[in-house]
């Protein structure tokens, strides 16, 4: 079932843009061109030539995503719910799944981090999914969530 917001969002915007105007002016476009055009420019990965970022900015990025991937896989070990509001370094709720938890987990695999906690499933496999992230097939998280999730309900049954 497509979201309601999506929905409404589609219609608004469909009211709002003359699309039989958009089309008649594509008509003149040379499309070969253009879509050359956008596929150099989708494919160019951006990579800032000189990062200026602080110490504290480099921070903030690994607090919020250890933030972001501990509050996803808390969630999803201790009780089973996938995709679910997380809050942020900043205490904004925001919408995890598995997608999200992929990019914030690959992208601190690429920073390692140190000094793990053990006492707690979820935070040993969020550290899985940081320092074990590379060697997963294209970075994919359900392996290691799963093997994790099983973990947790195998120790609560033998309880």
């Amino acid at each position: 079932m497509p979201s309601p917001t999506a929905a409404t969002l589609h219609a608004l915007h469909y009211h709002q843009v003359d699309v039989f105007g958009v089309q008649k002016a594509l008509e003149k476009v040379d499309l070969e061109a253009e879509r050359e055009a956008l596929l150099a420019a989708l494919l160019t990965i951006p990579v800032v030539k000189k990062p200026k970022w602080s110490d504290a900015e480099k921070q903030q990025e690994l607090d919020n995503n250890a933030q972001g991937i501990l509050g996803y896989v808390v969630r999803w070990i201790d009780q089973g719910v996938g995709c679910s509001k997380v809050p942020d370094i900043h205490n904004v709720g925001l919408m995890e799944d598995r997608a999200t938890l992929r990019i914030s987990s690959q992208h601190m695999a690429n920073w390692p981090m140190s000094g793990r906690l053990k006492a707690s499933a979820a935070i040993q496999a969020a550290s899985d999914l940081v320092f074990k992230g590379l060697a997963q097939p294209s970075g994919y998280t359900e392996p290691l969530l799963h093997a994790w999730r099983l973990k947790v309900k195998g120790a609560a049954r033998s309880v």
